[in-house]
């Protein structure tokens, strides 16, 4: 995945904000992000790269409300979910767009 990336980033010409959406079962606590996190963190110093991991800021709910950043019975983000990200990369995308 890693040279797939970098060949990716290569080719861009415009800034690129890279948010790795972890699974719930890292958000949830049922897994350990660690070893993730620090692979993403490879790119940290790539230039015109904005990396932007939200999993501390996910973390930061009570795990009830994590739990339904989902749907009950299917992984994908519940309307909950997909404000509550929006709410979290809002921050970031403004300071990249200089506009926050």
């Amino acid at each position: 995945m890693k040279s797939i990336l970098l060949k990716w980033f290569a080719e861009l010409d415009k800034p690129l904000l890279l948010i790795p959406l972890p699974l719930h079962q890292y958000v949830e606590d049922q897994s350990d992000y660690t070893d993730i996190q620090k692979r993403f963190e490879e790119f940290n110093h790539i230039q015109n790269l904005f990396l932007f991991n939200p999993i501390s800021y996910l973390k930061e709910f009570p795990i009830g409300d994590r739990r339904k950043f989902r749907f009950e019975y299917d992984e994908h983000p519940s309307p909950f979910g997909h404000e509550t990200y929006a709410k979290i990369f809002k921050p970031k995308i403004e300071d990249i767009l200089g506009s926050g």
